[in-house]
């Protein structure tokens, strides 16, 4: 199947013709081949697109209200990927694509976490993809916890229990996902949100792999 460039990314609102020409420009210099966007803030009623033709195809999951939330896939036009089932949930923090690369069955999947009542939500989020996957899971997304409190936050403490992030962990094994970074990373610190109520740097966001 060669390389593939996957990138799983909170943008906090693409409805701005700005924000977007720099989400773009960024996306590009990675390479994407796939991209997970979370928090994009769209109405189902007005979705704009990336400004460039090379994302041609679109994915959402969006709040029907209220410009919160929102999480989208977004696929290079370059890549032979068909799309052959996709679920998108109510409040706009759920999209799963069952997709065929080539001759290989996939499932894409971007979660967008509530900051409260995490592991309840994300055990059903994940039980609802385990239902719904064919093939090789990849799990892009803001999950609002840290899995490893000891190395991905800067005070090495969380406020959930290491009882429930266990509850999680082992939920996310019986899928076979793995945390990619954390993979080649066994022991690096780095962060992606800064907590003020905590004083704290957390890596809340990850992209998940298929163990093989």
């Amino acid at each position: 199947m060669g390389d593939l460039g996957i990138v799983s990314f909170n943008v906090r609102g693409l409805n701005t013709s700005n924000k977007r020409y720099h989400v773009t420009d960024i996306v590009k210099k990675l390479k994407a081949s796939i991209v997970f966007f979370q928090e994009t803030h769209f109405k189902q009623t007005k979705i704009p697109k990336l400004p460039t033709k090379q994302y041609s195809s679109w994915y959402h999951s969006c709040h029907p209200t209220s410009a919160s939330k929102g999480v989208s896939i977004a696929i290079h036009k370059s890549l032979p990927l068909k799309v052959l089932k996709q679920y998108a949930d109510k409040e706009g923090r759920l999209l799963f694509l069952r997709v065929q690369l080539y001759t290989t069955r996939l499932t894409l999947a971007n979660i967008y976490a509530p900051n409260h009542d995490q592991i309840p939500w994300l055990l059903r989020a994940l039980d609802s993809l385990q239902l719904f996957a064919d093939g090789p899971i990849v799990l892009g997304g803001d999950l609002n916890v840290t899995l490893n409190p000891l190395l991905d936050s800067s005070t090495s403490k969380f406020s959930i229990s290491n009882l429930a992030l266990a509850k999680l962990r082992s939920k996310l094994s019986d899928l076979s996902l793995v945390d990619a970074w954390r993979t080649w990373n066994p022991s690096a610190r780095d962060y992606s949100f800064f907590s003020q109520v905590h004083n704290s740097h957390q890596r809340l966001d990850y992209l998940l792999i298929h163990k093989t």
